[in-house]
């Protein structure tokens, strides 16, 4: 097993984190949500889980 992370609860991660000395575990930055695709891409992902949401479906990644 193993885990890939891009959220920490302190950023940015320590440099003597005992994260950065597991072999299992793939850290990366925190900033997936700012690339271009993202940002294009989020109106239409929000509209969707909405209309989901108020047809009383079941969302993929909702979070609540």
């Amino acid at each position: 097993g193993g885990a890939a992370i891009d959220v920490f609860d302190e950023e940015p991660l320590s440099p003597d984190s005992p994260l950065l000395t597991l072999d299992n575990v793939t850290l990366t930055p925190h900033i997936a949500g700012t690339t271009v695709d993202a940002f294009a891409n989020s109106v239409e992902i929000m509209l969707r889980q909405l209309s989901l949401i108020l047809a009383g479906k079941n969302a993929p990644n909702r979070v609540v």
